[in-house]
């Protein structure tokens, strides 16, 4: 190294080390030191100038991931056009695009790379219809395209792009009364109706219509614009521009962007046309209705319910409910969610109370009108711009009379429910004040109490330690009451400072020595006893193959998959049902293979595979046959999964 680059290099450590990381990037930046300005970017939070150094630097796929996070959708396209020249390095980048949860991303690189099947799978997912149905076309299946644009249709009935395209596919596959149909009801003054006009009167021709076909010329004579024939047929679909973006919700809400996407619903950030104000738009997925039952469906019409009772600054406001969606309009809070809050750094003990102390207050106004939330987590405390908490997500709650008990099966989040909801015991107000203390104790050591990390601040003292340890045990030694469990914890003195690092994890921790604790018994090749609830499990490490599958059944959520029950970050491993009834020794009838194949479709949504869709794979367990999580990575598709189903009823 010369002395030039050994001054440059000097330099940048020395901002570095006083923390001016935008000085160091720019001037990397200026050097031609892209790989190193992409990171100093990134540690700098600047995601975008991040991305343009790592394109710089020729690191496409870490280019894309940058340009995501950075919401720069002119980045994205670059980023997946230079990977389109390169796709050997884009090998794995949309699986991990989908386990981040940037669905649409990974729908647009897939669609780039010539996979424009798996591009609409993820599209559709997304809740992005008229990109899943473009990409449906690209793949030749005409079928599924005009199924994603009537779901557009009917979500918004103002999407009339959709119907414009919808006209045009069904025109093409001689289903012209259909097609007019869906033509005529873009009404005038619309930029889609020229474009509409000209179709309606290629369909009045071939119906023989002549008169409405004159008139309809006559209409598009008075324009004065041209249009070629083929401006209405459904375009290819374009990877440089997010689906959703811009468009109408039920007649109201403009898109912003896509928030998050899982098998039962849709959140989306928009604005509210009427009164310009910021919102989340949540929709529950129809779909979910024919996979699996009505039991999701319930629980997001029990959140409405819930939310309309409750009216308390420390939840979040619901604003409005769109039955036909059916679908919730929230109070849009910008700070994110608390395991994003505390996933940044470490968090003062001061202001990890005073979140606590704000979802005590909300949860004190539900129990009073006889609602019991029973899923607080940090992800269901939300925070507005000006980081006030407030708590959200009624989904698993229960309206009933709050001195009255509920058993209604475990709902909620494992590793914060309280032991008697993990037992499927009665969940009471105390059950609450459980999750409130496992909240606290994940924000004081960035994880839940399972994982028993010490406190990250060493100001903190045994004090508050048997504290939580009162909140977080026996029912009976509980609190009774918000009021009571708000008291107790402002009684002690939390510290205001920031702990100066997040503490290591204890040494020599390896997956092995963290699942032999006191709940796991092992009983055979991967296979646990949970002692707490009595029930078997399999015990996966969480690698590169594994982690991705298990997110897959988790996000599919279907009764008919094996469940995935937990992820162990501290012991990099997860938990999965083990499903113990008798196996399979016939041939399955046609409604059992119905159930299977709706298993099926749930977990391709959700954009995963099975690949082991054979007797050894298919249990009975509780009322059903359940597909069981295949212990190795299995290749495969989702046609092929599909066909040896279809094989099990020939057996």
């Amino acid at each position: 190294m010369d002395a030039k680059a050994l001054e440059l290099e000097h330099e940048l450590r020395q901002l570095e080390a006083r923390d001016r990381l935008e000085e160091a990037a720019r001037l990397a930046d200026e050097h031609g030191l892209y790989e190193r300005a992409s990171q100093l970017w990134e540690r700098a939070c600047d995601y975008e100038h991040a991305a343009r150094a790592a394109l710089e630097a020729q690191d496409a796929a870490r280019a894309l991931t940058l340009a995501v996070r950075a919401g720069s959708l002119e980045l994205e396209s670059a980023s997946i056009d230079r990977l389109r020249a390169e796709p050997e390095h884009a090998v794995g980048l949309s699986q991990r695009l989908i386990t981040a949860g940037q669905i649409e991303s990974a729908a647009r690189l897939e669609l780039s790379l010539g996979n424009p099947a798996r591009g609409a799978t993820l599209f559709e997912r997304a809740g992005a219809w008229i990109s899943a149905a473009e990409a449906y076309v690209k793949a030749g299946d005409s079928r599924n395209a005009s199924r994603c644009l009537q779901v557009a249709i009917q979500l918004d009935d103002a999407q009339h792009l959709a119907r414009l395209k919808l006209g045009g596919l069904l025109m093409k596959n001689d289903r012209v009364l259909d097609a007019i149909r869906f033509l005529q009801k873009i009404p005038e003054g619309r930029p889609e109706r020229p474009q509409a006009q000209l179709l309606l009167k290629q369909g009045f021709e071939r119906l023989g219509w002549s008169t409405a076909a004159l008139l309809m010329e006559a209409q598009l004579k008075a324009r004065p614009e041209t249009l070629p024939e083929e401006s209405a047929d459904l375009q290819e679909a374009s990877t440089g521009v997010a689906e959703g973006q811009g468009s109408m919700l039920f007649g109201r809400y403009r898109v912003l962007r896509t928030v998050a996407t899982t098998p039962t619903a849709s959140v989306y950030h928009a604005i509210d046309s009427l009164t310009h104000q910021e919102v989340a738009v949540k929709i529950f997925s129809s779909a979910t209705v024919r996979e699996v039952g009505r039991d999701a469906l319930q629980r997001f019409e029990r959140e409405a319910r819930a939310l309309g009772l409750l009216r308390h600054p420390c939840i979040v406001a619901l604003l409005d409910y769109v039955a036909s969606g059916p679908a919730v309009v929230l109070q849009w809070m910008a700070g994110g969610n608390m395991t994003e809050f505390v996933a940044q750094g470490p968090v003062a003990p001061a202001r990890v109370l005073e979140i606590a102390v704000s979802v005590l207050s909300g949860l004190a106004e539900a129990h009073r009108r006889g609602i019991l939330h029973r899923d607080i987590k940090p992800s269901n405390v939300l925070l507005d711009a000006a980081g006030a908490a407030r708590l959200a997500d009624f989904g698993a709650c229960h309206l009933a009379d709050a001195a009255a008990t509920v058993t209604r099966g475990v709902l909620g989040t494992l590793e914060y429910m309280a032991p008697e909801q993990l037992r499927g015991e009665p969940a009471t107000v105390r059950s609450d004040i459980h999750g409130v203390g496992a909240l606290v104790w994940h924000g004081l050591t960035g994880a839940p109490p399972g994982h028993r990390l010490p406190f990250l601040s060493s100001r903190l003292t045994e004090r508050h330690a048997a504290l939580l340890q009162r909140f977080l045990g026996p029912a009976q030694d509980r609190p009774s009451d918000c009021a009571q469990a708000r008291q107790e914890l402002l009684g002690l003195v939390w510290p205001g400072e920031v702990p100066p690092a997040l503490a290591a994890e204890p040494s020599g921790t390896t997956p092995e020595t963290a699942l032999q604790s006191e709940r796991l018994r092992p009983i055979g090749k991967d296979t646990y006893c949970d002692t707490l609830l009595g029930r078997e499990v399999v015990v996966l490490k969480a690698d590169a193959d594994t982690l991705p599958r298990a997110a897959a059944f988790a996000r599919a959520d279907h009764p008919g998959l094996a469940c995935v029950l937990c992820f162990r970050p501290d012991a990099s491993c997860v938990w999965i049902e083990a499903a113990r009834g008798p196996q399979l020794d016939r041939p399955v009838t046609s409604d059992e293979a119905a159930e299977l194949a709706q298993a099926l479709s749930a977990l391709h949504r959700a954009g995963g595979v099975h690949g082991s869709v054979d007797r050894n794979h298919v249990r009975w367990h509780g009322e059903r046959w359940v597909l069981l999580f295949p212990l190795e990575p299995q290749a495969g598709s989702a046609q092929e999964d599909l066909e040896r189903l279809r094989r099990l009823t020939d057996d």
